[in-house]
């Protein structure tokens, strides 16, 4: 893990890809496939949002 800065000052952890893949691995199991797959299209669609809004 390391840090990034944001536009304004602020420090934000980023994981590797490689940390994101095991962590995605052990979240599905536990929250359930639907959940997971529906946190997942909505992470997408907040992405998706705040680029249209630039």
């Amino acid at each position: 893990m390391h840090f990034e800065m944001t536009i304004d000052g602020q420090l934000i952890p980023l994981l590797k890809p490689c940390d994101k893949e095991k962590f995605l691995q052990r979240a599905e199991p536990y929250l359930g496939s639907d959940m997971f797959h529906v946190m997942i299209a909505d992470r997408l669609m907040m992405f998706i949002w705040k680029i249209i809004d630039r």
